[in-house]
């Protein structure tokens, strides 16, 4: 088997933010056989370099990157996983606007009615 890391789990491997939680990883990734490869796609490349060359100290981050990057196999974003990922993430879209037409809707009730009051809006 196989593994795919995404962005956040790189994250946590690259920085001190949830020592434990970047514990949890390292021994899991430990305890694989040697044969195993882990994967970072090259959309988490893109996001890691983005993040790295955004901030204050883009020119060590992206230095940590580069080196980080050498212990990962690099998985190409072709055709196929972006058309995968365009429908997943338009279902997300979806999602969260029917969960928002949900919420908004717990206020609707109360509009138009003679003399009551519309819910402030607390977002």
């Amino acid at each position: 088997m196989n593994y795919l890391l995404d962005t956040d789990t790189c994250i946590y491997l690259m920085t001190d933010r949830e020592p434990q939680r970047r514990a949890n990883i390292l021994a899991h990734l430990e305890a694989l056989p040697s044969d195993e490869i882990v994967y970072l796609s090259s959309v988490t490349v893109l996001e890691l370099s983005y993040g790295a060359h955004k901030g204050r100290w883009s020119k060590a981050n992206t230095e940590l990157l580069e080196e980080f990057l050498l212990d990962f196999a690099i998985a190409p974003f072709d055709e196929k996983a972006a058309r995968i990922g365009g429908a997943l993430r338009a279902s997300a879209d979806s999602q969260e606007r029917r969960s928002l037409e949900e919420r908004e809707g717990l206020r609707r009730p109360l509009q138009g009615r003679a003399g009551a009051q519309t819910a402030p809006d607390v977002r």
